[in-house]
């Protein structure tokens, strides 16, 4: 009976399935991975707004194929992205209530030195509320191509963030992420560029 408790005892002791455990075999992560998410997600999110804001106009076939590729590849990065976060018990940065009317947004995140405004890391690209705003003002003739410009800067924007994780990042995914991000929008915004009416 006594050998059968021990080897119960041992067992139990040798046993690892808990958080620790998995914990274990999670790749590192660093605060500049922590920041790149938790501001991403809510880049993203502005953008699929501003998706949702062309979808309720006439598009031309070209027009409606690229707002399509947008939403999903970025739902799907949120989607990701949030999913980092919760398990690094980090939260985004800022939402849609958090955005300031000059472009900047307010960090929320645990991530030390990483916490500041966005426009630290996206400089000229930054939108706010009032660029949506114009947007959404903008005359059914002038939507396209203003809409146009503005995804082109808020690419940027996105593109100057995945640098700067390629280049600080630690978490081999987030990293991985930031490289699809710049090859993809660099591309995305190619593509706008020829689409725009000299």
């Amino acid at each position: 009976m006594l050998v059968a408790l021990a080897g119960l005892t041992l067992a139990g002791c040798g046993s690892k399935t808990g958080p620790a455990a998995r914990d274990a075999t999670e790749p590192a992560h660093n605060g500049a991975d922590v920041a790149f998410a938790a501001e991403m997600v809510p880049h993203h999110q502005q953008g699929l707004r501003m998706v949702a804001m062309a979808t309720a106009h006439a598009l031309p076939p070209a027009f409606a194929e690229l707002t399509d590729r947008i939403t999903v590849a970025q739902s799907a990065e949120v989607d990701r992205m949030q999913g980092w976060l919760t398990s690094w018990d980090e939260e985004a940065s800022y939402g849609p209530d958090r955005m300031m009317d000059d472009g900047t947004m307010m960090r929320r995140s645990t991530a030390g030195t990483m916490r500041g405004l966005m426009r630290t890391r996206m400089g000229p690209w930054a939108l706010g509320d009032s660029d949506l705003d114009r947007l959404a003002g903008s005359w059914p003739g002038d939507f396209e191509q203003h809409w146009l410009r503005l995804i082109i800067t808020h690419h940027q924007g996105a593109i100057s963030m995945a640098r700067h994780e390629i280049v600080e990042g630690e978490y081999p995914p987030a990293v991985a992420l930031a490289e699809d991000i710049v090859t993809t929008q660099q591309a995305e915004v190619e593509q706008m560029r020829e689409m725009l009416r000299d």
